[in-house]
């Protein structure tokens, strides 16, 4: 048994567009550090569900489960990943506010429950279908935890606490961590993203310095509070704005902007 090109493409869609899950709400970890948790579980239990499809994947050529393509509409789950994928580049650019972050994430999930793809694997033993099982359970898990959040959790004003600095990749600061160098994606007053490009394993919990573009070394400590392939976002002690915004303008300054 085995699966024909056509069942192919749409698997491997359904396993992108839980990596863009992953990717979207590790971005909203990010940029909504006060709920950098619930964010970061999200995003780790879509980058799961990614694994959970290329193993039923697997079983279904090992004759464990049938892969029923037939009420799937290629076109609709393409287009759905290309609006996961327009999100995604608009929370990299940091269009969203928390609000419009949840509703987003409300309006994805609620798109998976209303498209049953999970329901077109048919299992043929009990383990494959405790998989099927933990698939759509987390979905709708996770659609419940988020209108909850929406609902309960959100009464804050629609805006970011902390204004948040992006560097040029040509001109990033490096945080040095011990013998270890990382280059520093964006800063606020009370985060760092950070790009680990050499993949460096490191502790959660951080201490090291940064010399910024103004010319000021700060001490950085903090902790890690996700992680996505080989950037890390950073929870740390306060920065006073004065230095954030004296960055600023180094940055405005280099680009001409300003005299």
């Amino acid at each position: 048994m085995g699966l024909n090109p056509n069942q192919e493409k749409i698997i491997q869609q359904l396993v992108a567009q839980e990596r863009l899950l992953s990717k979207l709400y590790i971005i909203f970890a990010e940029q909504f550090q006060d709920y950098a948790a619930f964010w970061t579980k999200l995003s780790k239990e879509e980058e799961n569900h990614a694994k959970l499809i290329e193993k039923l994947r697997q079983a279904e050529q090992k004759g464990l489960v049938f892969f029923d393509e037939s009420k799937i509409n290629i076109y609709s789950l393409t287009t759905f990943i290309d609006g996961l994928e327009k999100a995604v580049q608009r929370a990299e650019k940091a269009e969203f506010t928390l609000l419009s972050a949840f509703a987003c994430a409300v309006d994805y999930e609620s798109a998976l429950i209303e498209k049953s793809v999970f329901t077109h694997f048919v299992p043929a033993n009990a383990k494959v279908k405790n998989t099927l099982k933990i698939l759509q359970s987390e979905t709708l898990e996770h659609l419940e935890n988020i209108k909850n959040m929406q609902k309960d959790k959100y009464t804050g004003p629609e805006r970011r606490k902390h204004v948040r600095l992006i560097y040029p990749p040509p001109r990033r600061p490096m945080l040095k961590i011990g013998n270890y160098e990382m280059e520093v994606i964006d800063i606020s007053e009370r985060g760092i993203k950070l790009l680990n490009y050499k993949r460096h394993k490191i502790d959660q919990q951080i201490r090291g310095s940064v010399v910024l573009l103004s010319g000021t070394s700060i001490d950085v400590v903090g902790k890690i509070i996700w992680q996505f392939r080989n950037e890390l976002g950073l929870f740390i002690k306060h920065i006073p704005r004065s230095i954030i915004e004296e960055e600023a303008y180094t940055i405005l300054r280099e680009k001409g902007t300003i005299m």
